[in-house]
């Protein structure tokens, strides 16, 4: 029953990891060559979030000004 409330994502994501988990274990990478990925994945997730979070401010801060001039 809790694999039906999972997400779509969720499922996705598990999945990569396994593929990333078999991978390493074959040999085709190294553990080192996997937290590698893994580190560029998550500071680009971060990278994104801090931009986007950036863009929203300027946004709103320009939809301000406009209401303000109005």
């Amino acid at each position: 029953m809790a694999a039906d409330k999972s997400s779509r994502l969720d499922r996705l994501g598990d999945g990569a990891l396994v593929v990333i988990e078999g991978l390493a274990n074959v040999g085709v990478w190294g553990s080192a060559g996997v937290a590698i990925a893994m580190g560029k994945f998550l500071l680009g997730g971060a990278l994104a979030a801090l931009s986007l979070g950036v863009f929203l401010r300027f946004k709103r801060l320009r939809a301000r000004r406009m209401a303000r001039r109005g």
